[in-house]
């Protein structure tokens, strides 16, 4: 990525989005970022044509499977445990 460092980008629509929809975005996202991407692999981005598209983009498009839930990957998850007041 450019600078070497990492950027969040994300779309909101109204309505609910489809794999066309989600195609169109990355595709838009691709020509903003101007490069490389990481897709989470949410199981709503999975269906078989967008598992087709993904595969035509892998000069650019990174996809990584990510755990459900992983507290281990937020250390903030943790925060709100660490302090216990005493009484």
């Amino acid at each position: 990525m450019r600078g070497g460092g990492a950027q969040l980008c994300f779309h909101v629509r109204a309505g609910s989005y489809d794999t066309d929809s989600l195609i169109e975005v990355l595709g838009g996202l691709r020509r903003f970022l101007g490069g490389e991407m990481l897709w989470d692999g949410l199981p709503s981005h999975r269906s078989t044509a967008m598992r087709d598209w993904i595969r035509s983009q892998r000069s650019w498009l990174v996809v990584e499977r990510l755990p459900a839930y992983a507290p281990d990957l937020n250390p903030v998850e943790a925060c709100g445990r660490a302090y216990r007041p005493s009484s």
